[in-house]
């Protein structure tokens, strides 16, 4: 039903188009040069890749779950190493959820803030559980500050059956709704 005292639009809406869904930012979207970088032996190394990606997914430290989440996001772990190219690459950090792994992505995320990598465009950080159940007070309040320092951050929980295999056809649900709103954000980008 139209309103009679608005004008008619000039042509009806497509209905066939798909609604876009917008996933904002909720922590910083640009790099901020005012910030301290690490130490230069504290910082992930540069390398330029000979094929491209959908998305390179970055492990800030051994065992973050790089490949994991490369195999499940169709993209390419980077052998904890920033991506260096002329068509910004699309990249997204990822980071298991005990103190090593949390100050890893810390120290990662400090260099992309201070213009210390490669110019990529990050899309956030992946915190995959490191253990089922619920993160110890000092782990989820240092989470929490990770959280401003990336444009988005994404926590996947414990999966006991990617101990043994990551099967791309069998996804938890939770995990499942993540890897649809990370994939979102790498179409819209790309």
């Amino acid at each position: 039903m139209s309103n009679p005292w608005l004008p008619a639009p000039s042509r009806p809406p497509d209905e066939s188009a798909a609604p876009v869904r917008v996933i904002q930012p909720t922590g910083a979207n640009a790099p901020q040069p005012s910030v301290t970088p690490p130490e230069a032996s504290e910082q992930l190394p540069t390398w330029s890749p000979s094929t491209p990606s959908r998305v390179w997914v970055i492990g800030t430290h051994g065992g973050a779950g790089e490949s994991t989440l490369a195999h499940l996001l169709g993209g390419t772990a980077t052998g904890h190493r920033w991506p260096s190219g002329p068509d910004q690459p699309v990249v997204v950090l990822t980071a298991r959820t005990h103190a090593t792994g949390l100050r890893a992505a810390q120290l990662a995320m400090r260099a992309w803030a201070a213009t210390e990598t490669p110019h990529v465009r990050l899309l956030g950080l992946v915190l995959i559980a490191d253990a089922p159940g619920r993160l110890p007070k000092p782990l989820a309040e240092l989470a929490e500050i990770l959280r401003g320092g990336v444009p988005h951050t994404w926590q996947l929980p414990w999966v006991d059956a990617y101990r043994l295999k990551v099967d791309v056809d069998d996804v938890p649900r939770p995990v499942r709704k993540i890897l649809a709103e990370i994939n979102s954000l790498i179409d819209t980008t790309n």
